[in-house]
Parts: structure tokens; C-alpha cells; sequence
């Protein structure tokens, strides 16, 4: 991101990385691949989406256990419809993933830290076996 993105911005981004990482890029909506944001302008059907599955106007949270990663045109297509049996298949799964995913993929910090979350070179390896 770039030094000017706003902080909600740079916040949204995250959330749509968390989402893509559990998901493996696939849109909840129609289970087909969902490209990422910068080969896309942000009108495009196919530009990735934060779904609130309970629907903000309806209280819902800007927050990781309320969104699925869907295209612009399955969010849209959805609209303000309640969510769907699949919605809450995939929102359980989510939260699966969620719990068990590394916070940080960065295996060094600033400072020459080592992230004990992050897996060495030979945990990498020997979990491709």
C-alpha cells in the first residue's frame, strides 16, 4: 500500500488478505476464482469484496467473523438479502481458518526479531512430504 492509503484502507486490505488466504481465492458466492486486486480496476464484476454476511445495515460489523471474500458482482447480486445456507457454511469454515492461521507471514521483523509464529525453512519442507 502506498503511503497515502488511509488507515481504514490499509485495515480493509488486511481483512481481504485473511479472507483470500483462507478461502485459497475462491469467491463464496460462485466458488470461482477470485483475481487479485491490482489486476483489476475497481468497477470490474470480478474485484475482489468484503461481504458482511450480517448485512451492516442491519448492525452488522466490518469485522473477520461477519465477511467472505465474493466478487463485486456476487456481493451485489446478493444485496440486501439475508445470508444463505452456503453464507453460513462458508463463514464456519472461515472461522476455522481463522483460529489456526499465523498472524504474521514474515519470518523476521523490523530489528532482526524472529517471529515465533513463522515456520522455519525445514518445518516448510518436511510439512510439503
Amino acid at each position: 500500500l502506498n503511503q497515502f492509503a488511509s488507515v481504514a484502507e490499509k485495515h480493509s486490505r488486511r481483512q481481504l488478505r485473511a479472507l483470500r488466504a483462507v478461502q485459497r481465492s475462491l469467491c463464496a458466492g460462485c466458488g470461482q476464482f477470485v483475481p487479485s486486486h491490482r489486476k483489476l480496476h475497481y468497477n470490474d464484476p470480478l474485484y475482489p469484496t468484503f461481504d458482511h454476511v450480517d448485512l451492516r445495515s442491519a448492525g452488522g460489523k466490518r469485522h473477520l467473523s461477519n465477511g467472505l471474500l465474493k466478487h463485486r458482482a456476487c456481493n451485489q447480486t446478493r444485496g440486501t438479502a439475508p445470508p444463505t445456507g452456503c453464507d453460513r457454511i462458508w463463514l464456519a469454515s472461515n472461522a476455522k481458518g481463522l483460529a489456526d492461521r499465523t498472524r504474521s507471514f514474515k519470518p523476521w521483523f523490523k530489528g532482526g526479531i524472529r517471529n515465533p509464529q513463522s515456520l522455519s525453512d525445514r518445518e516448510v519442507f518436511s510439512n510439503l512430504l
